[in-house]
């Protein structure tokens, strides 16, 4: 990948992120504002939710910028983890966010059982307004999705999930507005219940968000299949006998650090094994990118 390509991703990343965060920037303050006027628990509750997308956005934002910095003294393997813990903010700010509503909507329920206590009735503007969440959470996902596509974007791929989450969650709200509105009387707690299970689908992607970020920044080995690919390009070099002792991580969305241990003839001089490495790199970076970070150590054959 060329550094001219490297910086163009990472401004696709940025003005994606933008763009997407901007969704969060406007609905947080209005779904708040119809939540209070028009007396809807859910649609104030999604809004505690946006309210933690808007503040999430802001850091990960910073983290891209970070991100896209070359290397350095003090990151010789560059920035790109900044990234991934980008994701992983994400993802706690989601589950932190499905607590809140979970507690919020279960406290909405206890003062029924406890008093006979009933949430308001919602008016319009709350219905308006969870319509169009609905409807414009829609758009953010399917951007975000195929820009986090294009750019192997980690942070863009959690946006795009937090995205899909709220459209879950903007279609409960609005189902359960309009079911207390038609029905009344017991049918105001629809609003309460909605939310809980919506929260549930929130915690459970926040739960996958973080985990898949919590592998690259602990330093998990690549799949397997990505170890056997490597081995079987290494391979193709004449010369290079056994490729073994992997040792692979993630240093980012897009790139990867390999060290490992290959073979060959004893009598081979030091030039040529030289040159069967560069020859294994540049099979590795034409598959993996130009970032690709590779160590291999050259052994004699056994009983050489």
């Amino acid at each position: 990948m060329s550094e001219k390509r490297v910086k163009g991703t990472d401004k696709q990343k940025q003005r994606a992120y933008l763009v997407s965060s901007s969704v969060n920037i406007i609905l947080a303050p209005v779904k708040l504002a119809a939540g209070i006027l028009g007396r809807s628990s859910s649609l104030i509750a999604d809004s505690i939710n946006s309210l933690g997308d808007v503040l999430a956005n802001a850091v990960v934002y910073l983290f891209l910028k970070i991100s896209a910095k070359p290397r350095d003294e003090n990151h010789a393997y560059g920035h790109g983890k900044f990234e991934t813990l980008a994701a992983l903010l994400i993802g706690l700010t989601m589950l932190i966010a499905a607590i809140m509503i979970v507690v919020q909507s279960i406290t909405t329920l206890g003062d029924f059982f406890e008093s006979g206590t009933l949430p308001p009735e919602p008016k319009y503007v709350a219905l308006i307004v969870a319509l169009i969440t609905l409807v414009t959470k829609s758009v953010a996902y399917w951007y975000t999705r195929i820009q986090g596509q294009e750019t192997a974007s980690e942070a863009l791929a959690a946006q795009a999930e937090d995205h899909r989450m709220d459209i879950y969650s903007a279609f409960a709200v609005s189902a359960s507005i309009l079911c207390a509105k038609f029905f009344g009387g017991n049918a105001l707690l629809t609003e309460p219940i909605a939310t809980i299970i919506v929260a549930g689908f929130i915690a459970k992607t926040a739960i996958d968000i973080i985990r898949s970020s919590i592998y690259p920044l602990t330093d998990a080995s690549v799949p397997d299949e990505v170890v056997q690919e490597i081995k079987e390009l290494v391979s193709q070099v004449p010369g290079i006998y056994d490729p073994h002792n992997f040792r692979t991580r993630m240093i980012g969305s897009d790139t990867m650090a390999i060290e490992m241990d290959i073979r060959t003839h004893g009598s081979t001089s030091l030039y040529d094994a030289h040159e069967l490495t560069i020859r294994a790199e540049r099979l590795i970076r034409d598959r993996f990118g130009d970032d690709t970070h590779i160590s291999i150590h050259v052994e004699p054959l056994r009983g050489e």
